[in-house]
């Protein structure tokens, strides 16, 4: 239901998304994409810090780097459904043994 890998984040202003993407897929990065404001790079977790270093040797710092969890599928969810997804999530959060949730929804607004 989920991978482990890794997930660099690096502000758009930072670096060109040509430089970047040639440097991460020559790295052996999984996947590179971009949003808005960010690009975002996603590697194996065994490779996460062989390509962060080299990543680093063109970028000084990342806006987020981490190995977490991403879902393999993804469940769309209606209103009513993100709604009661919000508050179970919310109520994990909440308790001290929690340090970090994973979600494969996809929350309407």
């Amino acid at each position: 239901m989920f991978t482990n890998c890794g997930v660099i984040h690096i502000e758009k202003n930072s670096i060109s998304e040509e430089e970047l993407f040639e440097v991460a897929i020559n790295a052996g990065a999984r996947d590179c994409s971009q949003t808005e404001n960010i690009h975002e790079i996603v590697t194996n977790k065994e490779d996460f810090y062989k390509i962060k270093a080299i990543i680093e040797k063109k970028v000084s710092v990342f806006s987020y780097s981490a190995i977490e969890w991403r879902p393999l599928n993804n469940l769309k969810l209606n209103k009513d459904q993100s709604k009661k997804i919000i508050e179970v999530l919310s109520a994990l959060e909440e308790l001290d043994d929690v340090q970090n949730i994973f979600s494969n929804a996809i929350i309407e607004n």
